[in-house]
């Protein structure tokens, strides 16, 4: 969907291209990744690769321009992403969409941070409401697919557990 205001004017996708990005391209075990599983995006295999996919950019690039010449490239993603955000006129979107090194194109949305209505999407509000307490000294975390414990936003300094806790296995606590 295209907003009303932009129908004459341009608009931002990101245009999926067709090697696997970094992430994809070495999985668990191969030499891009560290000793703690990461990628190492420093590493000889990683470099080299991330060298593949520029070039490989390049080329998309100018085909983009010579599909497209008001089409402006403003950013490059290659670790989990090989494509790039391309702002053009919305009416040539079917002009880049025919381009042969385009695979996929993605609306790019804006997101803002909005975390005011987070405590009563767990019904916080309803429990401070019922217990008089209002969360003084307490985090509270909706993580939908896993936690680095090592984040300093999760080092316990200063806190203390409730009578009863941790419930579960005590090494993910």
């Amino acid at each position: 969907h295209i907003p009303r205001g932009q129908a004459r004017g341009r608009v931002t996708v990101l245009v999926g291209l067709r090697l696997p990005p970094l992430a994809q391209r070495y999985g668990p075990g191969l030499f891009a990744f560290g000793p703690r599983k990461k990628l190492d995006l420093a590493s000889r295999s990683s470099q080299a690769y991330l060298a593949r996919l520029a070039t490989a950019q390049a080329v998309a690039a100018r085909a983009i321009r010579r599909a497209v010449p008001s089409a402006r490239i403003s950013y490059h993603y290659r670790t989990i992403l090989d494509g790039m955000a391309v702002s053009l006129r919305y009416r040539d979107l079917p002009r880049l969409m025919q381009v042969g090194a385009v695979q996929n194109v993605y609306p790019s949305a804006r997101y803002r941070l909005d975390t005011n209505k987070s405590p009563s999407v767990i019904d916080a509000d309803t429990f401070w409401a019922n217990t008089g307490g209002f969360g003084q000294g307490i985090k509270i975390g909706v993580v939908d697919d896993g936690v680095d414990q090592t984040n300093p936003y999760f080092n316990p300094t200063g806190f203390s557990y409730p009578a009863g806790f941790p419930k579960g296995g005590k090494k993910w606590t």
